[in-house]
Order: C-alpha cells, then sequence, then structure tokens
C-alpha cells in the first residue's frame, strides 16, 4: 500500500496498474498515432500534451471525436462574476446544462455540479456520487460549515479508483490568481489517475485556470480544455509552463 501512495502520481501512473485488469488500455504508443491536436478546431493553445480552444463549448463540442474521460468544473449559477461571456446568474439554468451535456462524446464524464445543484443532476441519473473532502473549508451553509462536495459520475469510465472519497484541502494557488474559484491540483490528479490510464485523453469543457489540462500533462494523459473567457485561457497557458514533471528517481 505504501508503494501504491508514493506512486500514484508517476507519469505513466494509471488504474491498471493500481489492480484492475483492462483489455481495452490505449497504449502511448497507439494514441500518439491519433492526430494531434485534433483538426477541425482553431487552438488557442497547443503542445505535446495540450491542446486549449478558446470559445462557447456549445460550438466548440460537435467538432471534436470521443475522448477517453470528461473532467469538468461547470459554473453554479450563483452570481459568481466570472467574465463578460459568462452569465453565472441563468433563469434557464437547467435547460443550459442539458444543452451542453447532452453533447459529450465520451463514456464517461466527472462533474462537480456544486452541492445545491445537486438535486438538479440526480435526474441524469448519475453512475455514483463521489465526494471531496475539504476539511478546512471555511464556507457557511444552511447546518454551518460546508466540508465536502460531491462528483458525479456518469457512464463508464477507462477504470475504476477503489474509493469513492478524495481528500484534498483547499488551498491557495498563486498560479491560478485572477480566477475566482480554482479547484485544487491534488484533487483532479487524485480524479485523473482513479479514473483513467496513461496515454488516455481527458477533456475539460469549463478550463477555468486550467487545472485539468495541468494535471493531465503532469500524469502523462494528453487534455482537451474549452474556455469562453479569454483571461482565464491566458492563465492556464502560463501555469502550463511547468511542463511535464518528472517523478522518476
Amino acid at each position: 500500500m505504501t508503494d501504491q501512495i508514493s506512486n500514484i502520481f508517476a507519469e505513466d501512473a494509471t488504474c491498471e496498474k493500481m489492480g484492475e485488469s483492462k483489455s481495452s488500455l490505449i497504449s502511448l504508443k497507439e494514441t500518439s498515432q491519433k492526430p494531434w491536436p485534433p483538426a477541425g478546431v482553431k487552438w488557442y493553445y497547443s503542445d505535446d500534451y495540450t491542446a486549449i480552444a478558446h470559445g462557447d463549448c456549445r460550438d466548440i463540442l460537435p467538432t471534436l471525436e470521443p475522448v477517453d474521460l470528461v473532467l469538468t468544473d461547470p459554473p453554479y449559477n450563483v452570481g459568481m462574476a466570472f467574465g463578460d461571456k459568462t452569465d453565472d446568474s441563468r433563469s434557464d439554468y437547467e435547460q443550459w446544462c442539458e444543452g451542453w451535456f447532452s453533447m459529450l462524446n465520451t463514456t464517461a464524464s466527472l462533474i462537480t455540479p456544486g452541492i445545491a445543484n445537486l438535486a438538479m443532476w440526480m435526474k441524469h441519473s448519475p453512475r455514483w456520487i463521489l465526494a471531496w473532502s475539504k476539511a478546512n473549508s471555511m464556507k457557511r451553509v444552511t447546518v454551518g460549515f460546508n466540508c465536502w462536495e460531491p462528483i458525479l459520475l456518469f457512464g463508464k469510465p477507462p477504470c475504476n479508483s477503489y474509493r469513492d472519497l478524495f481528500m484534498a484541502p483547499t488551498v491557495a494557488q498563486k498560479e491560478a490568481v485572477g480566477h475566482p474559484t480554482p479547484k485544487p491540483l491534488l484533487l483532479f490528479k487524485q480524479l485523473i489517475v482513479g479514473f483513467s490510464n496513461g496515454g488516455d485523453t481527458v477533456l475539460d469543457i469549463f478550463l477555468g485556470s486550467g487545472t485539468t489540462t495541468l494535471a493531465a500533462k503532469q500524469l502523462g494523459r494528453k487534455a482537451i480544455g474549452i474556455e469562453i473567457e479569454e483571461k482565464y485561457c491566458e492563465i492556464a497557458v502560463k501555469r502550463l509552463a511547468q511542463g511535464v514533471l518528472s517523478f522518476k528517481s
């Protein structure tokens, strides 16, 4: 168990290495044979691991081929000031979510819905509800401090994480300054390791400050990010300058 924990964030980490046998494992060699970045999109930024598009996900999704995993953190409709092109106080929020959700071309999706929207999302029958434990959270809710958030799993992911509780404190991320609600890098790295294999492609249609693309790149996955606010595209690209970290001795 100690070795598994110490190696969980290796570049070639896969859930198969954590104990699951999977005949449909996509190898890095097979993935590298696919055109990269994917054709048909005007990319804001791309490198050997990452492709970022600036625009509305509803316009870009129809141009993309299937991906292995969607991991995304959509606006919660709570009036957050994200930018001029993002309406976080929509009267048609449920219909808007149904629109982009129906366009996802993947076998599995992980969506952080916001705890206040959980009932709305249950209409779509998630396969499971995962929990993000954020013990240091100081956010007040009806019953006191909100110390967890749901993560909804839809479909069948490339592999299973063998757990449904993920612990990651909410910490200041200097490299993500400028975005009001960045998710912890540690959380998204745990989710990517738990539900994908090395060489898989991960898609985030609400990229924000680029946590998903950075986590995927550091873990040896390819990632596609879509973001409607250009200022956040800029932040995401700057974060990627950290490159792929080496975890091998």
